[in-house]
């Protein structure tokens, strides 16, 4: 909606003795009105009319929606600085991981059982071989049979 009483300032404008300064008051009411979506029709009817509550009202909403729009852009800052951390820790945590599923792998071998481990058969003796398919997650966790998706 428009703004009724800066439009009423900006006609007062036009009275001018300045054709300059009448000139650029009428084209800033212009403005006001394009910017409303409304035409002058609107505006002498009576139908942009904005009461000072209205005004008031908006002004309170128009802030409030700035400090929400900052405190979201703070809390995705913040979500993205904890999921690069968490990317570098599940990095970490899967180099541990996959060093444990290989010790388990040897135990296993020493006892002689048949296994196979993050993508890679062992083979005996600390020597492992490639797998036909890799068994590990986007993260390159080892992904037990269960867990595995059917192809």
């Amino acid at each position: 909606m428009v703004d009724t009483d800066r439009i009423k300032k900006l006609l007062k404008l036009t009275t001018s003795t300045y054709n300059g300064e009448a000139l650029n008051a009428i084209r800033k009411a212009n403005e006001e009105i394009n910017r409303s979506g409304q035409t002058w029709d609107d505006v002498l009817e009576g139908k942009g009319k904005v009461s000072y509550c209205d005004k008031i009202f908006t002004d309170q909403l128009e802030r409030s929606n700035m400090v929400l729009v900052r405190e979201r852009d703070t809390l995705l800052k913040s979500v993205n600085r904890l999921q690069e951390r968490l990317d570098v820790r599940l990095k970490e945590a899967s180099k541990f991981e996959s060093e444990n599923i290989f010790l388990k792998a040897e135990i296993k071998d020493l006892k002689g059982e048949k296994i196979e481990a993050h993508g890679k058969k062992y083979k005996g003796k600390g020597e492992y071989i490639e797998a036909e398919l890799p068994y590990s997650d986007q993260y390159g966790r080892y992904v037990p049979k269960s867990k595995r998706e059917r192809r």
